[in-house]
């Protein structure tokens, strides 16, 4: 544990709050003892991958009211290391300077606040941006590998993916020994929930112990306790292994696999529910199963309905399939004329080819995001 003065007999509480995942900031609270936690996890990767008494590290992250800037800071002094912490003020003309003269070994920034801090780098001081290797610590959002290739490129920098949610702070990262994949940090209890088929049925969740190869939603609790908290990410497990920057034997490392949940919003802001999608089925006694799907790239979203017919003999028309789609969503409506949708698809399949949770359900809503990065 790093020398950080806090003690388990430390009664105070410190209130954050997130608005990374949520529409609306969520009011996060942490004790002293999981302050104290949370930068020890954050001090034990810094120090993985070369943070010490030589590091000089930026720190890009917001402070109050959200922690995570606090927490890499704090995390990188307790390492040794000299400070730079500029919040949301690094790419403000005043701060180039400095950034320029502290000449970085290590930064904590979000991929896109990269990239753009290098290209203001570049257009306010031309001549003297040199980039020299660097390490950066990306966290708060989704990693894709165009956004990676581009921030590593401009920095000439390692990139390390960090993992995690608001009420646990970090959950997991790569690591020197373990590239490219997700390895989970031990301090927390992990799950997958099976998907639920109905609203009703998210009362009634089955928790399944992770396993190799094993897919689902990702759940997370702490020790000894009977809380579970939902990541929303579907993932896979894809390896145990032992990593020699962690006490215990084996790691669980995992791929994010993209989003699940029973209401999905798109990137307009409209959102489809599971409801919407059961009113679909009522219009069409001719079928067993809907099954709707959006998927979302960097070419945009698309809708895919599959469809299980009664009988294969006359089947329904998908026309009339991706109205009633339409009819109970407007906001839709409106998403697929201004070109945020660029296809509603229909096609019939055998119930075999459904999605299903891992106890064999069906879910009648999926959001898939294809993460291009771990």
């Amino acid at each position: 544990m790093p020398n950080t003065g806090l003690t388990k007999t430390w009664t105070g509480r410190i209130h954050y709050f997130t608005g990374g995942t949520v529409a609306e900031p969520k009011q996060i609270t942490y004790t002293a003892e999981r302050w104290h936690r949370s930068l020890f996890i954050k001090q034990r990767l810094l120090a993985a991958y070369g943070v010490n008494a030589q590091a000089k590290v930026l720190v890009c992250y917001p402070f109050s009211p959200w922690s995570i800037g606090s927490i890499f800071t704090e995390a990188s002094l307790y390492c040794g290391a000299e400070v730079l912490p500029l919040g949301n003020h690094s790419t403000q003309a005043g701060m180039i300077e400095s950034i320029l003269s502290f000449q970085p070994t290590h930064i904590c920034s979000t991929a896109r606040n990269l990239i753009y801090l290098a290209h203001r780098l570049k257009a306010l001081s031309p001549k003297n941006w040199r980039p020299e290797f660097t390490t950066a610590f990306v966290a708060g959002e989704v990693l894709k590998q165009p956004v990676r290739e581009k921030a590593s490129s401009l920095w000439q920098a390692q990139i390390v993916n960090v993992y995690g949610m608001a009420e646990f702070d970090m959950l997991g990262s790569e690591l020197p020994d373990l590239p490219n994949t997700l390895s989970l940090v031990p301090e927390f209890d992990y799950a997958i929930r099976e998907l639920a088929s109905s609203e009703e049925s998210l009362l009634e969740s089955n928790y399944i112990p992770l396993e190799l190869g094993i897919q689902g939603e990702l759940m997370v609790k702490e020790r000894g306790s009977s809380q579970w908290y939902a990541t929303a990410d579907h993932i896979q497990v894809v390896g145990q292994t032992p990593s020699l920057w962690m006490e215990q034997s084996n790691l669980v490392q995992i791929q994010v696999l993209g989003r699940m949940n029973e209401s999905v919003s798109l990137a307009d802001g409209t959102k489809i529910i599971g409801a919407q999608v059961d009113k679909v089925l009522l219009d069409h006694p001719d079928l067993n199963h809907v099954q709707v799907t959006v998927n979302k790239s960097k070419n945009g979203e698309s809708i895919h309905i599959d469809c299980v017919p009664k009988t294969e003999r006359q089947l329904p028309d998908r026309q009339k399939i991706r109205q009633s789609l339409l009819k109970y969503n407007i906001d839709l409506v409106d998403s697929v004329r201004s070109g945020y949708i660029s296809k509603i698809d229909v096609r019939f399949i055998q119930e075999a080819e459904l999605q299903r949770s891992i106890r064999g359900k069906i879910p009648r809503l999926l959001e898939v995001c294809p993460y291009e990065s771990v």
